[in-house]
């Protein structure tokens, strides 16, 4: 649970700095490379949180190495 808590507001701060850079990323590759970076943030902390979940749920600890193995693909 508390993987999923710090997941939780990984999540919510991802969010809120892509949301910030988004407007400025069409016009500066260090903000478009920024963006990109706090999107594969985001989409981490969903693989954690999806994780965390399938493991509280169903016990299937093999969830969290394949989230492991995705986040790593990004």
């Amino acid at each position: 649970m508390p993987i999923l808590a710090v997941a939780v507001v990984g999540l919510g701060i991802n969010r809120v700095s892509a949301r910030l850079l988004f407007a400025g990323q069409k016009s500066s590759l260090d903000l478009r490379g920024a963006f990109y970076e706090v999107v594969g943030d985001v989409l981490g902390s969903v693989a954690v949180i999806a994780a965390g979940i399938v493991i509280a749920l169903t016990g299937w600890w093999l969830a969290d190495p394949i989230a492991s193995v995705a986040i790593g693909l990004l």
